[in-house]
């Protein structure tokens, strides 16, 4: 069995060398590989990083515990972006002239339909094309993939398409499906066995404290312990062994 996860393969989108962060949730611990391996390669590098809120964030409550969390693993300067009331062009300019962007947590359906809008998925590419980090917690993480089909998975606690957005695809920057919060439950994975039958992609469930890290021409797959794969599941001494096969 192998995993297919390669860049996107739309050839207008073939991006090498990509440097992502796709982050399974939760708050930052430096004790944690994930955080630990962030620090280490972007921390205390005067990098400034752009903060998108999945919504308007209007008190920037988020904004602010953001900022708080992330200055403890050496990010000092960060600039903020709305999508929604109080976008600016200006701020969307200086964003995107940031050396990361991050995608904020929240309802994948309502994110996507105004990074649509905005016109910002192409824009993203085109940043991450030209050298740029992008990081993403849980939606934002998701908005990496082909789809957004796993923020609807499971039935019983997923996120709700209250927008009615149609086109669910986005911005395919990898060729596999990432599911946040996984934490194990037999009727859970039973639902993700249905769902992988249904999509050609890998289906990467991870916890919290994991995620995945694309640094150009390595990654790192941390805290997560498995994957499912056309009704497969696949442990991690499944896909260790392909690490030098993935991008």
């Amino acid at each position: 069995m192998s995993l297919k996860i390669i860049p996107g393969s739309d050839p207008e989108w073939i991006i090498k060398n990509m440097k992502l962060f796709l982050y399974g949730g939760g708050k930052p611990d430096k004790k944690n590989k994930f955080n630990k391996t962030l620090e280490k390669l972007i921390g205390n590098k005067g990098f400034q990083v752009g903060y998108i809120p999945s919504s308007g964030d209007r008190d920037r409550r988020y904004f602010e515990e953001f900022k708080m969390q992330f200055s403890k693993l050496g990010l000092k300067k960060f600039l903020f972006l709305s999508l929604e009331n109080k976008y600016s062009k200006k701020a969307a300019k200086n964003v995107l002239n940031c050396n990361a962007i991050y995608l904020s947590g929240g309802n994948t359906y309502h994110f996507l339909w105004w990074l649509r809008k905005r016109r910002f998925l192409s824009r993203l590419k085109s940043f991450v094309k030209k050298g740029g980090i992008l990081m993403g917690s849980s939606a934002g993480s998701i908005l990496m993939c082909p789809n957004i089909n796993t923020s609807g998975v499971p039935y019983w606690d997923c996120d709700k398409n209250k927008i009615g957005i149609e086109n669910i695809n986005a911005l395919h920057l990898v060729d596999f499906e990432f599911f946040p919060h996984y934490k194990y439950s037999q009727k859970l994975d039973k639902e993700l066995i249905k769902y992988s039958k249904t999509t050609p992609f890998s289906v990467f469930a991870v916890p919290e404290a994991g995620g995945i890290i694309i640094w150009e021409k390595e990654i790192k797959i941390i805290d997560c312990k498995k994957a499912f794969y056309k009704g497969n599941v696949l442990k991690s001494k499944d896909f260790k062994q392909l690490k030098n096969k993935l991008i």
